[in-house]
């Protein structure tokens, strides 16, 4: 065989491992996306209370209550005079 030739059959070699990888990720991607899908919407929600607006929810209930719980604690280590 010439270089030539042996230059070809390498990058055919090279070229049938890429259709091979490709038939791969075809068969697998539909699969992936569905679980892509899910992931988001537990993140997000979707119409739905996602993960996001859950801690989002918590979060503003915890800044809410902390001038109230700081109160509490004064008024106990501090006692009536304080306030």
């Amino acid at each position: 065989m010439s270089e030539h030739e042996d230059r070809l059959q390498r990058m055919e070699t090279k070229l049938d491992d890429i259709r091979e990888q490709v038939a791969e990720l075809r068969t697998i991607w539909p699969s992936m996306v569905r679980r892509i899908e899910r992931v988001e919407g537990e993140i997000y929600g979707n119409g739905k209370t996602g993960i996001i607006a859950k801690i989002n929810g918590l979060l503003w209930m915890g800044a809410a209550s902390l001038p109230l719980i700081t109160a509490i604690l004064a008024y106990l280590i501090i006692g009536k005079a304080a306030l």
